[in-house]
């Protein structure tokens, strides 16, 4: 059975301790092994989509173990534990949800997305509308948070070229 996003947090980074970076291609492979997923659940692809299930699962953990700062992106699809990445699974803790909201990033993250004031293990009863909306602002901030990060690891004259770009298409106020 492919583990939920949120149960995967040790081992992706207990593969990317392995490594100085890894592509996320190969971290799939790698977290795949070290769950023992069977082939059909490698290749189990999401409905509308051309991905796998665990490739998008892992999009959502590397996503929570980022704002944390226990990973980062180096470049685009390749990413790295950082030193606290490294105590924590030195220290053998386990991570879940609820250890990552100590990190204010996460919290942020969380609270950006969600109706209720703070984070809450248990979820208020929802209409599946709702759900469907809380899922849209979730994807539009991972989505939002992924740009923001890609354009500041550029170089300035990136920068400058997007912004005229922008400007000419009218996309910029």
């Amino acid at each position: 059975m492919i583990p939920q996003y949120n149960e995967m947090y040790n081992e992706v980074l207990q593969v990317l301790n392995k490594h100085h970076q890894l592509r996320v291609r190969d971290m799939v492979e790698e977290v795949s092994d070290v769950l023992h997923l069977t082939e059909d659940e490698r290749n189990q692809k999401m409905e509308n989509s051309h991905k796998t299930v665990i490739y998008h699962r892992l999009g959502w953990t590397k996503t929570y173990l980022t704002k944390a700062g226990l990973i980062r992106s180096v470049e685009r699809g390749v990413y790295q534990i950082t030193p606290q990445g490294e105590n924590i699974l030195s220290s053998h803790i386990h991570v879940d949800d609820d250890y990552l909201m100590q990190y204010e990033e996460v919290r942020q993250f969380m609270n950006r997305h969600n109706e209720q004031p703070e984070y809450q293990s248990k979820p208020k009863e929802s209409t599946p509308l709702e759900n469907i909306d809380q899922s849209i602002k979730m994807i539009s901030s991972r989505v939002s948070d992924e740009l923001l990060d890609m354009i500041i690891s550029k170089d300035p004259a990136f920068f400058e070229k997007l912004v005229l770009d922008l400007l000419e298409k009218g996309l910029c106020l």
